[in-house]
């Protein structure tokens, strides 16, 4: 049995430390540890002072603390001390009375779990899960008087409340300087979701495991690939060679695994060095299904007045650009002779394959998609950027018309901005001179330079319109107003079976991104003449 709790007399008054992570073990089915705490907190009297440093743990550990300590006969004091985090939050919420250190902190977030079976556990699993939080969501509406819709969405954002924050809310009572300095106490642990909420536990048609493990990867959130034994299990799982506890640390619950960090960083270089929207674009990182960007469409002025004159009004406007989450997949195959290879480098091997075939999906969204289940491109029709200039020929361009373009953008945005064209067209205005019979196109001064047109940096993407009647054939502009949201790392697949006919393996890759122009106005499109 491991006692993460310990009761002590200090001062004539009675303890209760609650540090580290809440049981190891899940205590849904376990009647010995359940009693052997109550039994500890029956055998004093008197009112009780809980001190609480934890990441977390198992959530029915926490029900029956919560529990216990509600019906105990004294006063129950809570004092956070270093960080309630998760499981140990819903203790806390026992408190007759809680406090918190000035340097403390409260986390609370939804129950999460790995689940193993056939579509019909899923639904289980998740239908445990939404009950679980709707017991979490009790707690914390009893403590805080909080409507259950703020609880809720409090918890989806996986919020970390400072002390004031945890008593402006109404999780904390008040905010003290930590009393309690005894050699049981230890160094505040770091929150981790590997210790939170849901540690094992053992639900679900006895026998599927639900843990805090993660079933997806989201900023800030624990990764097991950050850890070299992860990382190493996961690539010995590629080459057939067993699935460890440690890899399962990452098993999503459709049997899939987060890639590891080195892998996943190696991957998004890839798609950087084969895709230049991901080089000039914002990239944002967000954990939210929708990132809603507010734009301030019209801008307020000033005004001279004369004296005794009224100030005008002039407001702004502002409008809402929405980044959603849309899924991008691939899959690919290779022969188990050749993934069990030892000499084979089967990271490079894949993550050299998907990051092209990711770019080349990625690229051509953000150039001509249209919103439609895909991001939407800097020369889509509707939410693209707007048109700037129009040529005066149909089939062909002057310096003109890449002067008109130049000069359609505002110079707020100039001094960043850069040409996004087609090679072909790129290979005309490499022969457009301008009136002093000088090529307009100038060569990189140093490797690794872009090429200039206007002293301008000029890319090129083949999925650019290339020149024709009525096309927008070059872009110009800051692209740092064109926003690529992640939604999370990439998720991985191993399909061992599904090939087996064929001796082969397939490997399956899925990411959520979207991307959008937030800004219209800081981008403008040279269209081609239309006859």
């Amino acid at each position: 049995m491991n006692r993460f709790w310990n009761f002590v007399q200090e001062n004539n008054a009675r303890v209760l430390y609650l540090q580290g992570a809440i049981a190891d073990e899940t205590w849904f089915g376990d009647e010995v540890t359940p009693a052997a705490f109550k039994s500890d907190l029956a055998s004093g009297a008197g009112d009780i002072t809980v001190i609480i440093n934890s990441p977390g743990g198992d959530v029915f550990a926490a029900a029956e603390i919560y529990n216990a300590l509600k019906d105990y006969p004294g006063k129950v004091t809570v004092k956070i001390d270093g960080m309630a985090a998760s499981a140990a939050s819903i203790i806390a919420m026992a408190g007759d009375e809680v406090l918190i250190s000035p340097v403390s902190y409260m986390v609370i977030h939804n129950p999460s779990a790995i689940a193993i079976g056939d579509s019909e556990e899923m639904l289980k699993a998740k239908a445990t899960l939404d009950e679980i939080k709707e017991g979490i969501i009790n707690a914390y509406e009893l403590k805080t008087g909080l409507a259950r819709d703020e609880i809720s969405r409090l918890m989806d954002l996986e919020s970390c409340f400072n002390a004031k924050k945890a008593v402006d809310l109404g999780f904390a009572d008040g905010i003290l300087y930590t009393e309690h300095q005894s050699q049981n106490e230890q160094t505040p642990v770091l929150f981790s979701r590997a210790t939170v909420t849901n540690s094992l536990l053992q639900t679900i048609n006895g026998g599927n495991i639900m843990s805090d493990k993660p079933i997806l990867s989201t900023p800030g959130a624990y990764n097991p690939g950050t850890t070299d034994t992860y990382a190493q299990a996961f690539w010995q799982a590629l080459r057939g060679r067993g699935i460890t506890n440690v890899l399962a640390e990452g098993t999503d619950s459709a049997g899939g695994f987060l890639v590891p960090d080195e892998f996943s960083s190696e991957l998004v270089v890839a798609l950087q060095e084969q895709n230049i929207f991901r080089r000039i674009a914002r990239i944002v990182k967000t954990s939210r299904e929708k990132l809603k960007v507010p734009v301030a469409t019209v801008t307020g002025t000033a005004a001279w007045l004369d004296e005794n004159e009224a100030v005008p009004e002039s407001d702004s406007a502002f409008g809402q650009i929405v980044l959603n989450a849309y899924k991008l997949g691939t899959l690919m195959k290779a022969s188990t002779e050749l993934i069990e290879d030892a000499a084979f480098n089967i990271e490079a091997f894949i993550a050299a394959e998907f990051a092209r075939r990711i770019a080349i999906k990625e690229e051509e969204a953000f150039c001509i998609g249209d919103g439609d289940s895909k991001p939407t491109g800097i020369f889509s029709a509707i939410g693209g950027a707007q048109v700037g200039a129009t040529a005066a020929s149909a089939t062909t361009l002057s310096f003109d018309d890449t002067i008109e373009l130049f000069y359609s953008l505002k110079p707020a945005y100039r001094s960043k901005a850069s040409f996004v064209t087609n090679d072909s067209t790129l290979k005309l205005l490499r022969k457009v001179k301008d009136g002093n019979g000088q090529y307009i196109w100038q060569p990189a001064v140093k490797d690794g330079a872009p090429d200039t047109i206007l002293g301008r940096p000029v890319l090129t993407s083949p999925f650019v319109p290339a020149i024709a009647a009525g096309a927008s054939v070059m872009a110009f502009g800051d692209f740092s107003y064109y926003w690529i949201a992640d939604r999370r790392d990439t998720r991985f697949k191993v399909l061992n079976e599904l090939y087996a006919q064929n001796d082969q393996v397939g490997f399956f890759a899925t990411e959520r991104v979207d991307g959008k122009l937030v800004l219209p106005e800081a981008i403008k499109l040279l269209n081609m003449a239309t006859n």
